[in-house]
């Protein structure tokens, strides 16, 4: 009988063992969090299309944006004749306003910078420089010219290009137009003095008049 009971706890104990070693060996599934949380960059390589924000024509030559580009058009057929990229695509906002003088013209990459080209060359408009939205002080929408001095609107206020010098801060002006008073432009539905702020009267956006068209420095109230 002692020998019976011996012989059944080696047995319990040696089975005891031999799931003990099992256990040792089969492998133990950890609940490791694997994701990969680097920072990652999408670049889009190729793309077709875009919108048209902005058409200018300039003594005879016809100006218009497309997407992240400035295309120059023969004013006879359509046909392109030339074009530049403002900012590389995908790193800024569409062209989406244009002023042109002489061989110059100056655009507005949406909430991102005001971009000057070279169009002395309709068949190779050229980009010159650009001013970022840090720079100005504002998240640039539109862009003026009155007489010789450039200005940038948008969300933010309105900034005169030469010397950074910034107008109706916290405010989202509409394009500034020249007038006998100074410059002026439009800030909701008031028309008001870009220097003070002085109220003027109602409209949400002034467009100066073409040379023959109504009396001559008059506007068109929108």
């Amino acid at each position: 009988m002692r020998s019976l009971l011996a012989r059944s706890a080696l047995i319990s104990l040696v089975a005891i063992g031999f799931t003990a070693v099992l256990s040792s060996c089969a492998p133990q599934y950890i609940n490791e969090d694997r994701t990969d949380r680097r920072e990652k960059e999408l670049r889009i390589q190729q793309h077709t299309g875009g919108t048209h924000h902005s058409t200018v024509v300039d003594n005879g030559r016809w100006f218009q944006t497309f997407g992240n580009e400035l295309l120059t058009i023969d004013t006879t057929n359509g046909r392109e004749l030339g074009r530049a990229d403002g900012v590389v695509f995908g790193e800024g906002g569409s062209l989406v306003d244009l002023v042109v003088s002489g061989d110059s013209a100056w655009a507005i990459s949406d909430l991102t910078s005001l971009i000057t080209f070279d169009v002395s060359d309709n068949s190779d408009p050229k980009r010159l420089s650009a001013i970022s939205a840090e720079e100005l002080g504002i998240q640039p929408r539109l862009v003026s010219r009155v007489g010789d001095e450039m200005y940038v609107s948008g969300k933010g206020g309105a900034v005169r290009v030469s010397d950074r010098k910034r107008f109706l801060e916290g405010q989202s002006p509409a394009h500034i137009v020249a007038s006998a008073g100074g410059p002026v432009t439009c800030t909701g539905r008031k028309i008001v003095s870009l220097e003070d702020g002085r109220y003027l009267g109602a409209a949400s956006a002034l467009v100066p008049l073409p040379p023959g068209v109504g009396s001559p420095g008059g506007f068109a109230f929108l």
